[in-house]
């Protein structure tokens, strides 16, 4: 049974010696040493040493689910090379990511931590949608062009309702209310309804000279005039995004939205209507390694060198899994087994859900939250959509443009406007997270019934 009445900082793990006979040591010292780091006056795992092993043991105590999925990385290159079902290697693969993706997160945010705000909020700005830019640009590199315009819209829907949403009804599950910046939050929600209009403006342009009487003479022209469009606006948009970035960047930002970056403290009226004690909700979320100092800063899991090498690792195996990945969509999709629409609207967006939001918002941390949901899809839709525009125009793909559907821009717009009016007050609560979560739902069960014009005759 370990002591917790002595507050001194342990020796690391290399500095603790290894005593012949005593085999029980080689089953206490790992549980000593997770013990540790869970302790807020715990001394960093990486105070006295950074080995390979220890690096190795904190990415399988990270998270446990993370671990559990690990053996799918590797069983996703074998089934890939001696496998010819289309439908098990995308499912071995699709799996696979998951685990890279935590991993790289965990890694991400020491970064984060070591970098300080702006640079480390940098960092997150450009690592933190990497699964979805590398599905992306394999998509458009294997010219699945409609697969990659749903994903696109599926990636802003399932962060915009299911991340939002599971967020506030497990963050709300032990709490009455939970509160978070709502300028921030509606300033994103504005840059969505932008976002929209963009899209809305090259689809209507391409229906309208569709419907037009002049349909023979311009037809011939409309797919270029609707690529030339789309590039105008795609560099109007990253324009827009770099514009938010030095914005959410300026020291002017932390005066007006002083919960941004720094993490948020319970304000007035939050303790009176709070039926249990946040530090009890917080130890309900399961195991962090993160440990808190003192001072209520967080410490580093890895060394800076550390972090960095797993995080080009993560990249590394996210890039071979997903590649294996989209390979394997045309073939599970002439196996009739699953629509396009809900394959690329429902299931492949799931990839870039970060379940790190959701923790935050079961530690009480909302503003963090918001930024790791609403502001991703915001990324997604001012960044990486205009953003496969111009990758697509470079390589010569002359299909990839921002003409979607009437079906998935409808519900975007709609589900934008429902997210700004449930955000608004600045506060939440379960029953809204369950609301978000139905509205995602009533999405996917419409696309998984919507039939595919490839296979409809």
């Amino acid at each position: 049974m370990l002591d917790d009445s002595d507050d001194r900082p342990g020796p690391s793990v290399s500095q603790v010696p290894h005593t012949a006979g005593k085999p029980d040591n080689r089953i206490r010292r790992p549980l000593q040493w997770a013990a540790r780091l869970r302790n807020k006056h715990a001394t960093p795992p990486f105070a006295g040493g950074t080995t390979i092993g220890t690096h190795f043991r904190v990415v399988l105590l990270h998270n446990y689910a993370s671990a559990f999925l690990l053996p799918f990385i590797p069983a996703g290159f074998v089934v890939n090379y001696i496998s010819t079902n289309a439908t098990v290697i995308f499912c071995v693969n699709f799996v696979a990511i998951f685990p890279s993706a935590t991993i790289l997160s965990a890694a991400l945010k020491d970064l984060n931590i070591r970098m300080g705000q702006r640079l480390g909020a940098l960092v997150n700005q450009t690592f933190g949608n990497i699964v979805q830019l590398i599905l992306s640009i394999l998509l458009l590199k294997s010219d699945q062009i409609e697969v990659l315009k749903l994903s696109i819209i599926g990636t802003i829907l399932s962060n915009l309702l299911l991340a939002s949403g599971l967020s506030f009804l497990l963050g709300g599950r032990n709490r009455v209310d939970q509160y978070f910046n709502f300028d921030l939050a509606r300033m994103i929600c504005q840059l969505l309804l932008l976002s929209v209009l963009t899209l809305t403006i090259t689809s209507t342009l391409r229906a309208s000279i569709d419907s037009s009487a002049w349909t023979p003479t311009l037809g011939a022209k409309t797919a270029k005039t609707i690529s030339a469009l789309s590039r105008g606006i795609s560099v109007l948009v990253l324009i827009l995004y770099a514009l938010w970035l030095v914005y959410s960047s300026h020291p002017t930002l932390y005066k007006r939205f002083p919960g941004l970056f720094r993490e948020p403290t319970a304000q007035p009226g939050i303790a009176d209507r709070q039926a249990v004690n946040t530090t009890q909700s917080v130890e309900d979320t399961g195991p962090s390694l993160h440990s808190i100092d003192e001072q209520g800063n967080e410490t580093c899991l890895f060394s800076a060198s550390g972090a960095v090498i797993i995080m080009i690792v993560s990249i590394t195996l996210l890039a071979f899994n997903t590649q294996f990945t989209t390979d394997s969509i045309q073939g599970l999709l002439l196996r009739r087994k699953v629509s396009q629409t809900f394959l690329s609207l429902i299931v492949l967006p799931l990839l870039s859900v970060d379940p790190m939001a959701i923790s935050m918002a079961m530690k009480d941390k909302m503003d963090m939250s918001i930024l790791l949901t609403v502001e991703r899809c915001m990324q997604t839709s001012l960044l990486l959509a205009p953003l496969t525009v111009i990758i697509g125009s470079g390589i010569g793909s002359k299909s990839m443009d921002l003409d979607f559907d009437t079906f998935s821009l409808t519900v975007l717009f709609l589900s934008i406007i429902l997210v700004t009016h449930v955000m608004q007050g600045g506060r939440s609560n379960w029953l809204m997270g369950v609301l978000l979560i139905q509205a995602f739902v009533i999405i996917a069960l419409a696309a998984f019934y919507m039939p595919d014009q490839d296979f409809a005759s």
